[in-house]
């Protein structure tokens, strides 16, 4: 059974990575677009608002984690990665409110002026989060190796 939780546990920071990579990828086609295109045309961008709105604390109904169908987010391996980025306050993005409102701006392209600086600040963001994704697979590995070898 611990070698199953390993396995999903890295299998969600595979996940993960693979998100915030996706994610990172649009926000660099958002920089350098000239115009922009429409709204709408970044799926991963749009899913990681929807996931963003879906943690727990983002609207007055309760919420839990695993509620919201198809989001990222929704595992505790993938929340408890996205809460250590959190906790770096990288470019002031401290909590779920302050990067859904940048990614927000950067989507609707109602601050054109600002559009630079809020790609910039998702950017450090969506890499943070990709780099602990994959901190957080090395680590799931580890264990279930040094698990496999106490259960021979």
């Amino acid at each position: 059974m611990f070698g199953q939780r390993n396995a999903r546990s890295t299998l969600d920071h595979i996940n993960l990575g693979f998100f915030s990579h996706a994610v990172l990828k649009e926000l660099t086609e958002f920089d350098v677009e000239k115009p922009p295109r429409r709204p709408g045309s970044h799926p991963s961008l749009l899913h990681a608002i929807k996931s963003v709105s879906a943690l727990p604390g983002m609207s007055d109904e309760p919420k839990k984690l695993g509620d919201a169908r198809g989001c990222a987010f929704r595992r505790y391996e993938e929340y408890c990665a996205l809460r250590r980025v959190f906790e770096k306050n990288l470019e002031g993005l401290s909590d779920s409110e302050h990067l859904l409102s940048t990614l927000r701006k950067i989507t609707t392209h109602k601050d054109e002026t600002n559009r630079h600086e809020f790609i910039k600040k998702a950017t450090a963001f969506f890499t943070a989060l990709a780099e602990e994704a994959v901190s957080g697979a090395q680590m799931s590995e580890e264990a279930a190796l040094g698990s496999s070898r106490f259960s021979s």
